[in-house]
């Protein structure tokens, strides 16, 4: 189950001091929060094909998690071959259909496989991409309600490792 607000922000900070009168974000909180993960191998970016990505920029307590669950990918190369490209995972933005912070405005969430995994599609993600992120603390929205599905995207909602 996805991670209440109250949650988010408990966890990963909170954003509301750093959002500007236009809706935009201060950098500030881009360099409270994000740190650097290197990728085990390149991917496409989803909007832009023709260039590839090495880095992405993820939560600073999440790079671990992350890190596993893409390597665990990239160990299996059938698994990695079938991701086509990366959305990323940082991006201040609002929730398809809200007002409120998208999870990648606290950059806790990544887009895979982009172009095959459209919102509400049915799913094309390969089940051991799913399989690495869920047993690393991440949830797959590809599960999520018919109105909430988005197959393309894993959200980390285990705060339980984040304990340990």
């Amino acid at each position: 189950m996805p991670l209440t607000d109250a949650q988010v922000i408990a966890a990963f900070g909170d954003p509301a001091p750093y959002v500007l009168q236009d809706g935009s974000i201060d950098s500030i909180w881009r360099t409270l929060i994000l740190a650097p993960l290197e990728l085990p191998a390149p991917l496409p970016l989803s909007w832009d094909r023709q260039h590839s990505v090495s880095r992405l920029m993820v939560h600073r307590r999440l790079v671990v998690p992350f890190r596993l669950a893409l390597e665990a990918v990239h160990a299996d190369a059938e698994a990695w071959a079938s991701l086509g490209d990366t959305g990323g995972c940082y991006a201040w933005r609002a929730r398809r259909g809200s007002k409120r912070p998208s999870r990648h405005g606290w950059a806790i969430a990544i887009d895979l496989d982009v172009l095959d995994n459209p919102d509400g599609a049915v799913s094309k993600m390969h089940p051991r991409v799913i399989a690495a992120f869920e047993n690393n603390g991440f949830e797959w929205a590809g599960r999520w309600s018919k109105k909430e599905r988005d197959p393309m995207h894993f959200e980390f909602v285990d705060l339980a490792r984040l304990a340990a």
